[in-house]
């Protein structure tokens, strides 16, 4: 008798709460703030299956600036936020590189600046493709002539030093200055 009587009110109880389910399924559509969506987590090892290089701090200019755009375009790909861009890129420092950054880090700290991934990316600039040579490139581009190269070679170095250039060019510029017509 008493497991009847049990019975008969678990079976009134859930179309009760089925009830109240659909009252705060309601009242959770009509608010104007939905539950956030999930943001999987991107580990290390995800990253690195990525096969990103490592950066020694030994190379021109060129190599420092594309190694930056390489895990840039990385971390645009996968939409990753800052604080996961920094750790990760900090890992991939190795040599003389690691001796700069942790030498750099303590000047920040002193200073009680906070190290964000824009201040990284800045500071790295300025140790490996300082504006001095970016300068440099901007007048050797704003001079490119062919001269003795070939239409190909033109158009490559052409295109290498136009990615460096500050000053905003029309594209149909771009395009009219390599035709060979």
């Amino acid at each position: 008798m008493e497991c009847a009587r049990l019975a008969a009110k678990a079976t009134q109880q859930r179309p009760l709460e089925a009830l109240h389910q659909i009252g705060e399924n309601r009242s959770a559509v009509g608010s104007s703030q939905a539950p956030p969506p999930h943001v999987q987590e991107w580990s290390l090892e995800d990253f690195l299956q990525h096969h990103p290089s490592r950066f020694d701090g030994k190379t021109s200019p060129d190599e420092a600036d594309q190694w930056m755009r390489d895990m840039e375009r990385i971390y645009d790909a996968k939409r990753r936020p800052a604080e996961n861009r920094l750790a990760y890129s900090k890992y991939l420092l190795v040599g003389e590189a690691v001796h700069w950054w942790s030498n750099m880090k303590i000047m920040l700290e002193d200073r009680r600046e906070p190290i964000t991934w824009e201040l990284f990316k800045k500071k790295f600039y300025v140790e490996y493709f300082p504006d001095s040579v970016r300068y440099a490139k901007e007048v050797e581009f704003l001079q490119l002539m062919q001269e003795d190269m070939s239409v190909p070679e033109y158009a490559e170095r052409f295109k290498h030093l136009g990615r460096l250039h500050t000053l905003k060019m029309a594209e149909d510029w771009q395009l009219g200055s390599l035709r060979t017509d």
